[in-house]
């Protein structure tokens, strides 16, 4: 049997995704936010809030 998750959507996109920072330092070093974010947002929703 096949498990995935049930992965957030922003838009069209699966997640964020660090190329939409106009910032050049989050630009280049933004993966660890953006994960953070995807994080919450994630965990947020398995108990049941919505955005």
């Amino acid at each position: 049997m096949r498990k995935e998750l049930d992965y957030i959507r922003i838009g069209t996109a699966l997640g964020g995704n660090q190329e939409w920072f106009t910032d050049w330092s989050m630009y280049d070093g933004g993966c660890a936010a953006v994960t953070a974010c995807d994080v919450c947002m994630y965990l947020s929703l398995q108990k049941g809030r919505t955005f």
